[in-house]
């Protein structure tokens, strides 16, 4: 799973209980990086 968010990565993590190993990308996303996330997930790189 891919989290995209507006929010901060300090805010998920810490606050909303996001496990820290959980793949996140913050808002905006460039479309290069989000390739390049979506790869890495489906691979299961951390």
């Amino acid at each position: 799973m891919l989290f995209i968010s507006g929010y901060t990565g300090e805010v998920l993590f810490n606050r909303a209980g996001l496990d820290h190993g959980a793949a996140f990308l913050a808002k905006p996303v460039i479309p290069e990086r989000l390739l390049r996330s979506v790869r890495q997930v489906l691979d299961g790189v951390s």
